[in-house]
Order: structure tokens, then sequence, then C-alpha cells
């Protein structure tokens, strides 16, 4: 996917379709998180159920490694 970020119109269509086909590969578990990445964290979230949890478990992994959240980790 390619997409102009600066283009205001550009990065809602890319981040609506983001949503969508994660909508698509979670109810048919056609792949995986990557693809939802770029719709946001509710849209990772989605996937928690059937990755055993994955997001959850990076979160606590970042916490233990970064108490003070000084990194800079995308959905925090």
């Amino acid at each position: 996917m390619i997409f102009d970020p600066r283009e205001e119109y550009a990065a809602g269509a890319m981040m609506r379709y983001s949503i969508e086909c994660s909508q698509v590969l979670a109810t048919q578990h056609l792949g995986g998180i990557g693809f939802a990445a770029f719709g946001g964290r509710e849209t990772v979230e989605t996937f928690d159920p059937i990755t055993s949890n994955y997001y959850e478990h990076t979160l606590r992994i970042k916490e233990l490694l970064d108490p003070d959240n000084l990194a800079n980790m995308v959905f925090v």
C-alpha cells in the first residue's frame, strides 16, 4: 500500500482500507497482525483473541523494558 501521508484524504483512506482488510483477515483467519497496524490500536487489539493475546504480551514486555515509557512504540 502506497499513499502520501501528507494528504489528509489519502491517510484517512489508507486507515479505512486497513481497518476493512483487518476485519476480513481476522474473521476469515487469512493472515497476521501486520496489516492491522495501519488501522490503529483498536484494530490491532481485535487480533488478540486469535493470536494468543500477542499485543497484550507485547505491552507487558514493553512495560518491563521501558517502565518510563521513553521508547517510541506505536499504539501505546
